[in-house]
This record gives C-alpha cells, sequence and structure tokens, in this order.
C-alpha cells in the first residue's frame, strides 16, 4: 500500500507516476527469468480517493499483458528498457533479461490505471489525499522461471520441440516506492482552487478504468457467458481464453488461439471457423457474426482505436496472435475508438443483460476472462470524493 500526499502547492503530473521496486534472485545457484513486464507481479491493484475506491483492477497481470501485446513494438521495447531489459522476440514474446544468482535488479512499471495514464488533469494531492495505491501480490509461482531447459515439450500441431521452462518462486520484492514530478502552484492559484471548494463546487476527473472477469467454460466449441455488471458508458470489451496452467506457461503472458505457430494461412476450415458476437438485450455486436479470424483481428484492432492509424500498428503480428497472443475485442462506442470522443459508449444499465456468444473457442481452453472498458467521473469537493460510473 502506498500513500500519496503533499503540501497545498504541489499537484502531481499523472503521466509521470511509476512505481519501482527491487526483484531479487533467492536462489543460490540458479539464475531466474521474469515470463513478461514487472507487471506479472501483481493481480490486483486499486486506487482510493479520499477513502472512495475509483478503480479496481482485478486479473491485473493478465489485463495489463493484454494492452502491452497492443502496443507498437518500439513501445513494448520502450517498458522492456524500463523494466528488466530484454527484447522483444521474433514471436512477439517478452523476453527479459535473466537475475543471475543471489543478485538483485531495480525495475521501474507504468500503472495501467487510467487516474493515471489515461487522463492529463494534475492531481492536487492536499484535496485528494491520500490517494491510496494498494497492490496485491501474484502466487509466488506465476511470475518467474527457472532460466534454465528443464524439459522439452513434445512437439503438437506440427510446431517443432521447444525448450520448457520451469516456474519458480525463488524471488522476493523490496524497497517498493511510487516516483512522479510534481509541480508548485503559486499561492493566488492556491486560493483560488481552494475558493473554488469551499464554495461548494468541485474538480471533475473523468477517465476510463477497467471491469475485468473470469468465467470458467465447460465447452469451449460452444458457450455463452454474461456480463452482470451494468456500465452507464461502456466503451470496448476485449476477451482472452486460458489453457489449464502447466509448470511451464502462464495465462498472464499466454493466450491460446487457433492455428499453429508455423501455419501462417491455414486451409483447414477447422482453423478459421472461430464464430462470436455481443448480445445487448435485441442488438447484436456486430450486427452479423464474426466467422472469420481475419475479421476477428479487424475488430480487434479497430477496438483499439488503431485501425486506420499508419504507425500505430499493433506488435504482435498475425501469424503471433492466431497462435498464442490472440485477443478479441469489440467496439461499442458510438463514434470510433480512435477519434478521442469523451462519453459515447453505450449504457447496459437498462437492464439489458450482456451476453458474449461463441463457436468453435480454442481447443482445451477452460476459462475467458472479459476486458471492459468504461467511463467514469471522480468528482472531488470539500464533502469528499464521489463516483459517477
Amino acid at each position: 500500500r502506498i500513500n500519496l500526499t503533499g503540501a497545498p502547492q504541489e499537484w502531481l503530473d499523472p503521466s509521470s507516476v511509476r512505481i519501482t521496486f527491487d526483484v531479487t534472485n533467492r536462489s543460490d545457484t540458479k539464475v531466474v527469468q521474469p515470463i513478461t513486464g514487472p507487471w506479472a507481479f501483481f493481480s490486483r491493484v486499486s486506487i482510493r480517493i479520499l477513502g472512495t475506491l475509483c478503480e479496481d483492477l482485478q486479473q491485473y497481470g493478465l489485463t495489463y499483458q493484454v494492452f502491452s501485446n497492443g502496443l507498437t513494438v518500439d513501445a513494448r521495447q520502450r517498458e522492456m528498457d524500463l523494466s528488466f531489459g530484454g527484447i522483444i522476440d521474433g514471436d512477439q514474446r517478452e523476453q527479459p533479461e535473466h537475475i543471475p544468482a543471489s543478485e538483485t535488479r531495480n525495475v521501474t512499471m507504468n500503472l495501467l490505471n487510467k487516474l493515471f495514464s489515461g487522463q492529463n488533469k494534475h492531481l492536487w494531492l492536499s484535496a485528494m489525499g491520500p490517494i491510496v495505491i494498494e497492490m496485491v501480490l501474484a502466487d509466488a509461482s506465476v511470475p518467474c522461471k527457472l532460466g534454465e531447459h528443464s524439459a522439452v515439450v513434445p512437439a503438437t500441431d506440427n510446431t517443432p520441440l521447444v525448450p520448457a521452462i520451469q516456474r519458480t518462486n525463488e524471488w522476493k520484492l523490496s524497497n517498493c516506492f511510487c516516483m512522479g514530478n510534481v509541480l508548485d502552484l503559486s499561492p493566488d492559484l492556491i486560493n483560488a482552487f481552494t475558493k473554488h471548494l469551499e464554495e461548494g463546487k468541485s474538480l471533475p476527473y473523468s477517465f476510463g478504468t477497467y471491469a475485468t472477469v473470469q468465467h470458467a467454460i465447460q465447452r469451449p466449441a460452444d458457450f455463452s457467458v454474461n456480463q452482470s455488471r451494468a456500465f452507464s458508458k461502456l466503451n470496448t470489451t476485449f476477451a482472452v481464453f486460458s489453457q489449464p496452467r502447466s509448470p511451464f506457461d502462464s495465462e498472464v503472458s499466454y493466450f491460446p488461439g487457433k492455428v499453429p505457430s508455423d501455419t501462417m494461412y491455414s486451409l483447414e476450415e477447422q482453423y478459421d471457423n472461430l464464430e462470436t458476437y455481443i448480445s445487448l438485450g435485441g442488438t447484436r455486436y456486430p450486427q452479423y457474426p464474426t466467422q472469420k479470424l481475419a475479421h476477428h483481428r479487424l475488430y480487434y484492432v479497430s477496438a483499439l482505436g488503431k485501425l486506420n492509424s499508419d504507425v500505430h500498428t499493433p506488435g504482435t503480428k498475425m501469424q503471433a496472435w492466431r497462435h498464442d497472443k490472440m485477443v478479441l475485442g469489440w467496439d461499442m462506442e458510438k463514434a470510433h475508438s480512435g477519434s478521442g470522443a469523451a462519453f459515447s459508449g453505450i449504457s447496459t444499465r437498462n437492464g439489458d443483460l450482456l451476453t458474449l456468444f461463441c463457436k468453435n473457442g480454442p481447443a482445451n481452453a477452460s476459462k475467458i476472462t472479459l476486458i471492459n472498458h468504461f467511463e467514469v467521473i471522480a468528482r472531488i469537493s470539500a464533502a469528499g470524493c464521489d463516483l459517477l460510473d
């Protein structure tokens, strides 16, 4: 738990906020390698302003990885350089540097929470404080693996033999704190803002945040799941599949798809028959079910707001996306996601149930995770903080 406080003249630049901590390899003999960036070490991150819960991101490592995969290759490499170091390999997977036996690495991590990364208004620390950041650690065996090949996974679907790497809990975190830039305002401006609040007015902060829910599925070939929570402005919905965990992979970074990794274009219909759509009352999104992987990719890029961008191409190429990086997306906004228009999402508060229907999902998938992106407004006043969602 980190409490952000400050003097009356101090305003925090939200875009500069990063969490930093030390990761120590507790093994005396073996090297340790994180499975991905520092976000894999956390399972839940929440933000409270004046005691009001404003953001609560569950399945944090998985949710962060979903949007990390949507960044450009250069942006993903930047985050890698600011954390463990390493590279984005040819399969678009993060390969952090190994941590030698008994050594420590200091890393920094951007927060996915949109109070910091999704809006540009400075935060008045004394009026909003303490802003409390609560971070829950993931299971000990989730974020790291031994940096040695400990087994070989048998070949499947004509894929080559690949060295498997055993998971490990030989790590610990320490010296965690928050970094950020603070702007000092003049006394005249501080008096003006103070008077504004004393007159019963408020300071509104509007930003998007995420609600993540995971469902167990018994029949991946044909199922439906419901989203029970209602939203005033739902912008986009993303979905990823998970297979049963093994000592060699992680649902944080492995999102099973439909096609073997060495098959760019498959002529076999079984690999290109995934069918999905979202239903809200009597309305379908899209109007006709999506039935081909190329169409799913189209809607995913559209939901990211990058469909017509020449420079913001997702860093996960189609081949890796089909195999083990598949993320499905649906844009629910009235204005497209890349337009920058605010509050154009749909309302699900009229009693209609939001349902995802899927046919011919990835084989052996046991869970599906829905990530809903929606708009909220946090209003800061002399009485405290209230949240409009």
